[in-house]
């Protein structure tokens, strides 16, 4: 059969990726983890083709004339709560012009995804883990499971039991037009997005990886695909596993077989987990950026989001970094439950004195299947059928106990502010670029981040 993995068009830049949908807040946009998964495995029996029509900058009308000319019998697409709306009305335009079954992944599905269907017929399922082979016995029409379908009229579902590790074929990352995906802490171009876990075994309130099964790829699978990319002139690579190093022993293992593909790379991690022998380790490998979640400067804050982490880990991690000259990034949440002026001042404040080269502030997202989502319903902050969400910032979904919308909304800006226009800060920035594509990025990322974010 003739499979297209689709991201379809809109009318912004929208971040579609491994059940997180948002606009991007600075021109980045990484190639969809979701459908490099897919890629490999689909491509083990049918014919695959990709269109992304957002980096690509293609219109609906685009879009839907390329669409046609594949004529594909099986289209796999992605959506998100930042887009569904528009998403919804592009896939029924598709179905009205050709017969092809849609199957649809996305954080939007995670919860009543049975609705979801009864209400939008032109769905045909909705796959809800990427990494299985459960596409393929849907695509033949045979019993699976991690699918939400349509079978004789009715809808059909099984879960599967969880796993510890799980194997994939290569992802064709041939298929994807690498040379037009950006990230703003890649120090070349092109980059590739690769992944080497799945899910997260912590317990974060706010982030519905934590509903996920964690776990592992074979060592093997990564390093035979990281080679692949190499072949393919790829010196770069963006980590999107969620919590990068938690396996120690099999961390060390990658690590040691990566050193000779003299790669450099971005990841993120847990300042709990990164003690100095494996941020040597990783440097020796050719980790040069590490993201960690802080989310708060107030430790009653901090506690509240079961993140299990202090102050004290986070300024020791950054500080480890520092010394090694890897560079940090924190991302913090500004508004969370509980969060009153003061303690969104705590989180600024922090956030300026840690050796943190880069920042990036959010706000609470009541995402689909989290605790801050029952906790946001339970207590009346938002309403029980709230969908359409931006996990960037650029709308305020939800305020909390202490904090109106509008007031969360200056103190997200007034963060950014503080942070990015110190006079100190833009002088350490610009003495530490050291490549084009660096200098590249800094210009493009802090045009559009002071356009976005309205900061100035």
């Amino acid at each position: 059969m003739k499979v297209l993995l689709l991201n379809p068009p809109g009318k912004n830049l929208y971040l579609r990726d491994y059940y997180c949908s948002k606009i991007s807040k600075a021109n980045y946009i990484n190639q969809p983890t979701d459908l490099l998964i897919l890629s490999g495995i689909i491509n083990q029996a049918h014919h695959v083709a990709v269109l992304d029509a957002v980096i690509e900058n293609l219109d609906d009308r685009q879009t839907l004339s390329l669409i046609k000319a594949l004529s594909p019998d099986i289209i796999v697409f992605l959506t998100g709560s930042v887009s569904f709306s528009e998403d919804i009305l592009f896939l029924e335009q598709v179905k009205k012009m050709i017969p092809a079954r849609l199957i649809g992944t996305g954080d939007i599905f995670m919860e009543d995804t049975v609705t979801l269907l009864e209400k939008y017929p032109c769905i045909d399922a909705v796959l809800l883990d990427f990494t299985t082979d459960d596409i393929l016995k849907w695509m033949n029409n045979a019993d699976c499971h991690n699918i939400v379908y349509r079978e004789n009229g009715k809808l059909k579902s099984k879960e599967d039991k969880p796993r510890r590790t799980f194997k994939i074929p290569c992802p064709r990352h041939n298929l994807f037009k690498n040379n037009l995906y950006r990230y703003p802490f890649c120090k070349r171009e092109p980059f590739a997005t690769v992944l080497t876990s799945y899910g997260c075994p912590y317990k974060c309130s706010f982030c519905i990886m934590a509903n996920l099964p964690f776990k592992m790829r074979p060592v093997a699978d990564v390093i035979e695909e990281l080679t692949f990319l190499k072949s393919l002139g790829i010196k770069e690579i963006y980590f999107n596993d969620q919590t990068f190093g938690i396996d120690r022993a099999r961390t060390q293992k990658l690590l040691n077989q990566m050193i000779p593909l003299d790669l450099t790379w971005v990841c993120f991690s847990r300042v709990d987990i990164v003690n100095a022998d494996l941020l040597n380790l990783m440097k020796r490998a050719g980790c040069h950026t590490i993201m960690f979640g802080v989310e708060s400067g107030n430790q009653t804050i901090l506690a509240s989001t079961a993140k299990g982490i202090n102050k004290e880990e986070i300024m020791a991690a950054f500080a480890r970094c520092h010394q090694l000259n890897i560079n940090t990034v924190g991302t913090f949440i500004i508004g969370l439950p509980g969060d009153r002026l003061s303690s969104c001042l705590d989180t600024i404040e922090f956030a300026k004195i840690l050796p943190c080269d880069y920042a990036s502030f959010n706000v609470p997202v009541p995402r689909m299947r989290t605790q801050l989502r029952d906790y946001a319903i339970k207590k009346g902050l938002i309403e029980n059928d709230l969908m359409v969400m931006d996990k960037s910032g650029h709308s305020i979904p939800m305020q909390n106990e202490f904090l109106t919308k509008h007031e969360i909304e200056k103190l997200h800006k007034k963060a950014y502010r503080e942070f990015y226009l110190r006079p100190t800060y833009l002088v350490k920035r610009l003495l530490k670029i050291r490549t084009l594509t660096q200098l590249k990025n800094h210009i493009r990322e802090g045009a559009a981040l002071l356009s976005s974010t309205k900061i100035y």
